[in-house]
């Protein structure tokens, strides 16, 4: 049909169409076809990341689904994270963010018991954790580091995300301060990458 549309070859297509995917505006699903790319949601760098506000800019309907909230000891890689010493307790939290009932992105959370304790007994679910952190633990949040780059995504997060084999994982590595450059939360988060950009503004000193 494109051939005859377009007065061309199928050689010509077939040429054309890698190059649509490999620029992501199409997609190739097995067994399906090809269909036009979803357009991606920009999220800016510049401030506190909040992913409730993130979506609602975004025109979609935020929702989190609570995967598991739990106290444990932290090991080594944790506790380096968190400036704080191996064996030492943390809240560990995992989390599915969705914008309009369809998966965007999955979070690993940790944070230093005794920095907030008893911080797996607060609604997590519903009050974003940066308010939770803010006023109840009256902890002011100053700066975050957070480093961005493309992973194969694992079996279990691949399904969490209902990511087709042929879509790229974006890992984010976010650190959150308070005063005396103290760490709050360390938090990998999991993106689809055929939904999500990242842009930052840069402005001449």
């Amino acid at each position: 049909m494109l051939c005859r549309a377009l007065k061309v070859s199928k050689i010509t297509i077939r040429e054309a169409m890698k190059l649509l995917v490999n620029d992501g505006k199409v997609v190739r699903i097995p067994g399906k076809g090809t269909f036009v790319s979803k357009p991606k949601l920009e999220q800016k760098l510049n401030n506190f990341f909040g992913f409730s506000k993130w979506a609602l800019q975004n025109g979609l309907n935020p929702a989190s689904r609570l995967r598991n909230v739990e106290t444990l000891e932290s090991n080594s890689h944790i506790a380096k994270h968190l400036g704080i010493t191996a064996g030492d307790p943390v809240t560990g939290i995992e989390r599915l963010r969705l914008g309009n009932d369809k998966p965007l992105m999955f979070e690993e959370i940790w944070i230093s018991g005794s920095l907030c304790p008893s911080l797996h007994l607060k609604d997590i679910a519903n009050i974003p954790l940066n308010e939770i952190i803010t006023n109840d633990y009256e902890i002011p949040l100053l700066r975050a580091v957070e480093s961005i780059e493309p992973k194969t995504a694992e079996d279990y997060v691949a399904r969490l995300l209902r990511m087709p084999a042929t879509v790229s994982l974006l890992s984010v590595e976010y650190t959150a301060y308070t005063t005396d450059s103290r760490v709050v939360y360390f938090v990998i988060s999991s993106y689809r990458g055929d939904r999500v950009t990242f842009s930052v503004e840069i402005t001449s000193t």
